[in-house]
């Protein structure tokens, strides 16, 4: 993995920052914080009901590429996606 930069626009007279942060798998952290979570019973980032808000975001973008109209968003909510 290659190194991540970050550099913010300098104020005038300022030269800029350049910060640097150690490379991520994101989709391993992601899962080792959700591990985690399960282990000491604490809250995940992102709960089951975020993840459904995401979902039918997701689900209407592909709605609206399919269709090529502009798809409303449904709620799903937990009940539905458990089904």
């Amino acid at each position: 993995m290659e190194r991540r930069h970050r550099a913010r626009v300098p104020a005038a007279g300022e030269d800029p920052v350049r910060i640097e942060f150690e490379p991520v798998h994101e989709f391993a952290a992601e899962i080792a914080h959700f591990a985690h979570s399960i282990r000491t019973g604490s809250r995940p980032l992102h709960t089951h009901v975020e993840g459904t808000e995401v979902l039918g975001i997701i689900l209407a973008a592909y709605a609206s590429a399919r269709e090529r109209v502009v798809a409303p968003v449904e709620h799903l909510g937990a009940a539905a996606v458990a089904r």
